[in-house]
């Protein structure tokens, strides 16, 4: 009975599934059940990452990209395709000092510690006050999402780097963002927890999997070199992996002798990624590293029902009368709009 209870289930949350995946390819607020995210995941470790590109074509055909002639754009795309990243190294008068801005803006809202499970980490009003802070275990300190998408700068940034058009190109579909983040990079004492709390602040090697097929654009702060704690991506990963990556986990070591690529660089240096490639966020030995992270979707399919109230509560904080008008434009900001 337990065995035919199983098959039964297997074929209700497959029926889910296929539910799911077509009203989320048709309507941007449909939130996914949790049951259809897991299988999700699981078909991608089961297909080597190939039912990522079948259950994207959907949602680009309802959703195609719109030609894009620029050939600053179509570079950066090219890099994506073939090394799974693409990195600006020379940022612009303007975005340096839309940086410098958004840092300023930023300095005003608190600050959390990512920590493991349930556990509530620290509130800092400051960078400053976590490091002076010796019972602080935290190697992240992360900005609450609506704080971040409050900030008019962050959204300049978005429109001045042309990040819409970069992934609608590479995603081959008007995209969605699904996440607008920033956060702090930051040492801590090794311990017995240093694994588990590198770990939770995803600084252990993984890949994500959140959504159909997505990706990522890490905008330094701050300058970053080597020691604090560069973002770092497994070149080519997103295409070829190791079979033994094909797991949901986190990763200590790297097989084999791969090219790890790190983003370093002044504030306002960037590095796009596919993360369904391998990748960390790094580790400070030294200082601190301040980032704003930008990332676009093909559709809402995946993890939706974990950020609902994040995108509610952000919906209340966008400044969507100053926002540039491309950015009202479209699908681009579906899932904060919703009611």
């Amino acid at each position: 009975m337990n065995y035919l209870a199983k098959i039964f289930k297997s074929v209700e949350n497959w029926s889910f599934f296929i539910h799911d995946y077509l009203a989320s390819a048709l309507n941007d607020s449909h939130t996914v059940r949790k049951s259809s995210y897991f299988l999700m995941r699981r078909c991608y470790s089961l297909s080597k990452g190939k039912s990522a590109k079948l259950l994207s074509i959907i949602p680009q055909l309802i959703h195609p990209a719109k030609p894009i002639s620029s050939i600053k754009i179509s570079s950066a795309v090219l890099s994506l395709h073939n090394q799974g990243f693409y990195k600006l190294e020379n940022p612009s008068d303007t975005v340096q000092a839309l940086c410098k801005n958004l840092k300023y803006e930023l300095s005003s809202y608190p600050i959390q510690e990512c920590l493991n499970g349930f556990k509530e980490g620290l509130v800092y009003s400051s960078i400053d006050a976590a490091l002076k802070d010796k019972s602080r275990s935290g190697a992240r300190l992360n900005h609450q999402r609506d704080h971040v998408s409050s900030c008019l700068c962050a959204w300049q940034l978005i429109e001045v780097l042309n990040l819409p058009e970069i992934a609608s190109k590479y995603l081959k579909c008007t995209p969605i963002i699904t996440s607008l983040d920033s956060w702090y990079v930051v040492p801590i004492e090794a311990n017995s927890e240093s694994s588990s709390l590198y770990s939770a602040a995803a600084q252990t090697y993984h890949y994500d999997m959140d959504w159909i097929k997505f990706i990522k654009f890490f905008i330094n702060l701050t300058d970053v070199e080597e020691l604090h704690g560069p973002f770092e991506f497994v070149l080519g990963s997103h295409r070829r992996k190791n079979k033994n990556y094909f797991k949901d986990g986190r990763f200590e070591d790297l097989y084999g002798n791969p090219i790890v690529i790190k983003a370093t660089g002044r504030a306002g240096s960037m590095l796009a990624a596919d993360t369904s490639g391998i990748h960390r966020d790094g580790r400070a030995m030294i200082g601190f590293r301040q980032v704003l992270q930008v990332e676009f979707a093909v559709s809402s399919f995946g993890a939706k029902f974990q950020y609902s109230s994040s995108f509610r509560s952000c919906n209340q904080s966008i400044p969507y009368e100053s926002l540039p008008c491309k950015l009202k434009k479209g699908r681009l900001l579906s899932l904060f709009k919703e009611t």
